[in-house]
């Protein structure tokens, strides 16, 4: 049985990413698999695309890596979010681009199925009291990942669990510690870690990002 670590959202936040994976490293899993949102909000996209082909992580595509190639979809997001993918798509190396592109939108394997927002939905935020019996049971595996609200959780419901990793590059549940999973068969655990948020804060600010998406960072909002 394999063992996974599941990663999701970390939106261009290399210095988040590197920091995981050096926990991940230490956990000796078989294989990391991402839940999407690979690019968005922070200025490093192409860092942490290139340590995706690097390692040879395993992802689906998120609603911010659909917009960063799609210039339509991005104008359906709130300001920010949409100014930030007007500027990673100006940012992309052609390689990189063509790596998002080739992304699909779920991924089933033998032991679980990942998808962004929901088996239903890939843009539909579902948190942890969303969760009931047919959407645990609706993809037809034991185990049922979902990014997309960055707020991590495990729930266990009909003989079936249902996973949110959280996020890697921008935490929204009030921890401000960039989360992941470790997950083998039905058994996971949600894992937090510290990383140097001042970092990625001063490259957003060089790039010219947005400052409210960078102060966030620093309260998990």
């Amino acid at each position: 049985m394999k063992r996974y670590a599941v990663i999701s959202d970390i939106h261009s936040n290399h210095v988040a990413l590197m920091r995981v994976l050096e926990e991940i490293d230490m956990e000796g899993v078989d294989e990391i698999l991402c839940a999407g949102d690979i690019v968005g909000y922070n200025s490093q996209p192409n860092q942490v695309i290139d340590e995706f082909r690097k390692r040879h992580i395993t992802s689906i595509m998120g609603n911010h890596d659909a917009a960063a190639i799609s210039p339509n979809l991005g104008s359906r997001m709130n300001s920010l979010a949409s100014e930030v993918i007007r500027w990673t798509q100006h940012q992309l190396s052609p390689d990189n681009a063509h790596f998002i592109a080739s992304l699909g939108t779920s991924l089933l394997l033998d032991e679980l199925a990942i998808y962004h927002g929901s088996p239903l939905d890939p843009d539909e935020y579902v948190y942890e009291e969303q969760v009931d019996e047919k959407l645990a049971l609706v993809s037809g595996k034991d185990v049922t990942v979902m990014g997309h609200t960055h707020v991590p959780f495990v729930k266990r419901i009909s003989g079936a669990v249902v996973i949110n990793p959280g996020s890697v590059g921008q935490p929204r549940d009030g921890d401000a510690r960039a989360s992941f999973a470790i997950l083998r068969g039905k058994a996971a655990t949600i894992t937090r870690v510290h990383y140097d948020i001042e970092s990625i804060v001063s490259a957003n600010i060089s790039a010219g990002l947005p400052l409210p998406l960078s102060e966030r960072l620093r309260w998990g909002v």
